[in-house]
């Protein structure tokens, strides 16, 4: 009888235990990360373009801070050409309403970028540990649940946000198309004002600036 007791405990003890290890295989199995995420994807690749983002070997140090000099050569750059607008527009009110908010949007980017330059190793260190300790982590239906309608919401603002960033490019640009429309050619105007001695009114000088300030402006 204690031999027959014995072995129904022993049978139904190891019933249990491999039911539970399969219990929790399937769990393990049914988790998902979130590193496909769109929003997190996106916040990725910009930030690989900004020289941001962490590096494995070398090479991809030399692209990152390549990528980082160009960042901070475009913005400075920005910089510069709004602080000559404002400098040569001082005594013209509606020119200065005009710039004001350019060039201070332009410096604001460029405090914060140089902040970044400085403690650059801190934050690329915090996205290491973040990518893998958040995004790489699992997590069960319910948590997972939670974080797609994160996700959701996340691409709406980056979409709303790519849109009126590109709404402003386009207005930038067209006000001086608006603005010169029917008037001659020696008062033409560009999106960025230039303040030296060059015939940049003038035929195919005037095509060739805009459209390089155009792209410009879309990388800056």
């Amino acid at each position: 009888m204690a031999l027959t007791c014995w072995y129904h405990f022993i049978s139904n003890f190891n019933r249990a235990q491999h039911t539970t290890i399969e219990e929790v295989q399937r769990a393990m199995s049914e988790k998902s990360d979130i590193s496909n995420h769109f929003s997190l994807k996106t916040l990725r690749f910009f930030m690989q373009l900004m020289g941001m983002w962490p590096v494995g070997d070398s090479r991809e140090r030399l692209i990152s801070n390549l990528a980082l000099f160009y960042t901070v050569a475009i913005v400075t750059m920005g910089v510069t050409a709004q602080a000559f607008d404002f400098y040569y527009s001082m005594g013209d009110l509606q020119t200065l309403s005009y710039n004001i908010p350019n060039t201070f949007t332009a410096g604001n980017e460029l405090i914060k970028l140089l902040k970044f330059v400085v403690n650059r190793d801190e934050v690329m260190n915090f996205n290491a540990y973040t990518e893998k300790t958040f995004w790489k982590a699992k997590y069960d239906e319910k948590e997972y649940k939670i974080l797609n309608e994160c996700n959701r919401k996340s691409m709406e603002m980056v979409i709303t946000h790519f849109f009126f960033a590109q709404s402003v490019v386009v207005l930038f640009v067209s006000v001086p198309i608006a603005e010169t429309s029917g008037m001659n050619v020696t008062e033409r105007m560009l999106p960025i004002n230039l303040y030296f001695n060059f015939p940049y009114t003038e035929s195919p000088y005037y095509e060739i600036t805009f459209i390089l300030e155009v792209k410009y402006i879309h990388e800056w």
